[in-house]
């Protein structure tokens, strides 16, 4: 039973392992977890958001992306006034490297992130699952899970 006093609205049984395993093949379910027992859903999906959260802007919370944006745009506008130089023109392209592999590390992440509610509830919430199938991410995030 539920300790969150949501167990009326979002106290509900996990799908079974034969409905994930049928359904999702691609996302390893929690074989740990007691399914005749209901659990609430709505903490389960707390918890996902708030990895999630911590896994965009992993510690120490300076969010990368958003950083080489800045130096993105800051290097475009020296362009456009037409002083830039070489090297920052050779700098432009290093950075959008850099954002490339920025955006799908925090993807990665993310992902990584759900897994444990996906475990449970299987995909739906949260965002859409990558075609790539990942490892336990245990080398990107380890969640204490």
């Amino acid at each position: 039973m539920a300790t969150c006093n949501h167990e009326k609205t979002y106290s509900q049984v996990p799908p079974s392992l034969t409905f994930l395993v049928q359904n999702y093949p691609h996302i390893a379910p929690n074989n740990a977890l007691d399914r005749s027992t209901p659990r609430c859903k709505l903490c389960d999906l707390i918890a996902a958001h708030d990895r999630a959260t911590i896994a965009e802007n992993p510690p120490p919370h300076i969010n990368v992306v958003e950083q080489i944006e800045r130096d993105i745009e800051l290097i475009q506008e020296l362009i456009t006034a037409d002083v830039a130089t070489k090297q920052d023109k050779e700098d432009l392209t290093v950075l959008h490297e850099q954002l490339r592999d920025a955006i799908m590390l925090a993807d990665i992440r993310i992902q990584v992130a759900w897994y444990p509610y996906w475990a449970i509830w299987g995909p739906g919430d949260g965002p859409e699952v990558l075609d790539t199938v990942f490892d336990d991410g245990e080398d990107l995030i380890d969640w204490g899970i």
